[in-house]
């Protein structure tokens, strides 16, 4: 799924003018590649970070493990500030680092073995919910408007920060879609910490897991409601953007909520199950099975779209 948001980003990127887009100035398939690249970065290398962590003790040969280090702090520079500038979404060469993490991560955990995740009909129901929210964003991701009627779309607004009136929902990466697919791949690899040796590196994946799931749940509820709920006129209030950690309210409320689900079970109960699973592993390693092939389940100031 991951693979093919980035290839409709490069293509809508590329077809569409930047002006119907979001915060981007380059066209032609230099522009589509130059949104896919800063795509890579934001958000795919936090999922490349959580895939590598619950991968890493499956890693058995020796120049796996120092090279999923490596990609992991690649990873991770899209935390330096202004890796991403959400009023600035054209590729430059910085967007490099963390998509060549993300590609080292998709070649050693695509090449190794370890729990998947079984997909429960909860699990199943949940994803239907959350694609049926995300209708506007798909067919933006498209570069399409979904018909006037049950959502606002194409509908024209005003936006803070923006000059005139902008569609409701813009052409283009919505970071509410994003968001969605955050949430199922944190729910999709839920209960693979469990699996793993009894360490800090356990504690921390399964905390990484649940800041993700948070993230996502608060990111999309609040493109959601300031596109569909606060552009209708139902209400003056919205919710503050969170895409970029802050010390501020809504930051505490996403910390709060990844402390909540960190201490839900990382079972079948956690709603996609788990298959293969086991607490008692060795130091030297872990046997592992892989119950599906892969999971297949998709930034800094007001709707951010990065």
């Amino acid at each position: 799924m991951w693979a093919g948001v980035v290839v409709l980003v490069a293509v809508t990127y590329a077809r569409i003018p930047p002006a119907e887009l979001y915060h981007v100035s380059r066209s032609g398939l230099a522009g589509g590649l130059g949104r896919a690249l800063v795509y890579l970065d934001f958000p795919m290398a936090l999922v490349a970070a959580l895939l590598l962590a619950v991968t890493y003790h499956s890693l058995t040969w020796r120049w796996k493990r120092p090279l999923a280090i490596i990609s992991l702090i690649l990873c991770v520079t899209v935390a330096i500030p202004g890796m991403v500038d959400e009023d600035n979404l054209d590729a430059r060469l910085i967007n490099v680092l963390p998509a060549l993490g993300v590609g080292i991560a998709l070649m050693l955990t695509w090449s190794s073995p370890w729990v998947g995740a079984r997909v429960t009909r909860a699990g199943l129901a949940l994803a239907t919910c959350l694609a049926v929210v995300s209708l506007p964003w798909i067919a933006a991701e498209t570069g399409f408007s979904l018909p006037r009627g049950l959502f606002m779309t194409s509908d024209l607004v005003h936006e803070p920060g923006e000059i005139g009136l902008v569609p409701a929902v813009h052409l283009g990466d919505h970071h509410g879609l994003g968001s969605a697919l955050l949430i199922l791949t944190a729910l999709a690899v839920w209960a693979t910490p469990r699996g793993l040796p009894r360490t800090v590196g356990r504690r921390v994946t399964q905390a990484f897991a649940a800041l993700l799931l948070a993230y996502g749940v608060v990111n999309m509820v609040q493109d959601f409601w300031g596109e569909q709920i606060a552009d209708r006129g139902w209400t003056d209030w919205s919710i503050p953007d969170a895409s970029v950690p802050e010390a501020t309210l809504i930051w505490g409320i996403i910390l709060i909520a990844a402390a909540a689900v960190y201490w839900l079970p990382h079972g079948d109960s956690a709603g996609w199950g788990a298959s293969g699973v086991s607490d008692q592993s060795s130091s030297s390693g872990i046997s592992l099975t892989k119950s599906i092939s892969r999971s297949t389940a998709p930034t800094s100031s007001g709707r951010s779209s990065a």
